[in-house]
């Protein structure tokens, strides 16, 4: 009896080379197998504890260091802060009291070298409104308040015309200037709505920059011309540095720089544009 044998055909693939055909087996492709991992949800979580409670700390201490080297050691390196070193404190806002020497929040902080003198900017029985607004577009800064013929030296709710100096839009007493002042702090906390944050990038205005003023219903256009830093005992509210706009009304804004310290004076002038 025979036995059926099953017979497997291959096939073959044939190539000529030299007249001659050689023929070469054509091996079938293999499947490969996708093998999934297991996953260990033990390791798994070990891992994140070890991130919420090593990274997460990390993370907001290197953001801690990387706000102080920019905003205090870099510009003292630079040359922008070249008295006492500033020690933080809780709030996010620093000041300096000259009259005791130490750092104190900006609600404590006063423009001691703001004082108010004799000088009368206007005739008694001229009318003037107790407040104007200012919009500086460049800085995000819209309609603040300023508290006109200031006698407050720490504007704490409101920036400060001072006391003397003139009206704006006015020549007064010989002189042309409406000197504002108000607070800073450090660049990363600005914030265009509060007082005591308002100027923080003060700096950032150029030359060419405009900002308006609405005064007694008027809106007064003004363009920077001229900016300088100032050391504190150097500042005179009624005479402030302004060489291109002799004659013109202009107006000055001035804060503490750097911004957060008040080491010097950032002083800021513009003249009225007709």
């Amino acid at each position: 009896m025979y036995k059926a044998q099953k017979i497997i055909f291959e096939p073959k693939h044939y190539k000529k080379a030299s007249s001659e055909f050689i023929v070469t087996e054509i091996k079938p492709k293999l499947k490969k197998e996708i093998s999934i991992p297991r996953v260990d949800f033990a390791v798994l979580f070990i891992l994140f504890k070890i991130v919420w409670n090593v990274g997460l700390p990390f993370i907001f201490l290197m953001s801690g260091l990387i706000i102080i080297a920019t905003q205090i050691i870099i510009p003292s390196l630079s040359g922008q802060v070249t008295k006492d070193f500033i020690k933080p404190l809780a709030t996010d806002v620093l000041a300096f009291d000259s009259a005791t020497q130490v750092l104190t929040g900006s609600e404590e902080f006063e423009f001691s070298e703001l004082i108010v003198r004799s000088e009368n900017n206007t005739d008694s029985n001229q009318y003037f409104p107790p407040q104007f607004t200012i919009t500086v577009p460049k800085l995000g800064i819209e309609d603040f308040v300023i508290d006109t013929n200031s006698t407050n030296l720490s504007p704490d709710k409101a920036l400060g015309h001072y006391k003397g100096s003139c009206l704006p839009g006015e020549i007064c007493s010989g002189r042309s200037d409406s000197f504002v002042f108000g607070h800073s702090a450090l660049p990363a906390f600005y914030d265009p709505t509060d007082p005591k944050k308002v100027f923080s990038k003060l700096d950032d205005l150029s030359p060419g920059d405009k900002f308006f003023v609405n005064y007694n219903g008027e809106e007064l256009i003004y363009k920077v011309n001229f900016k300088k830093i100032i050391e504190p005992n150097k500042l005179d509210p009624l005479n402030p540095p302004n060489p291109f706009s002799i004659g013109k009304p202009t107006m000055t804004l001035m804060t503490c720089f750097p911004p957060g310290t008040t080491n010097e004076r950032l002083v800021v002038s513009a003249e009225l544009m007709r």
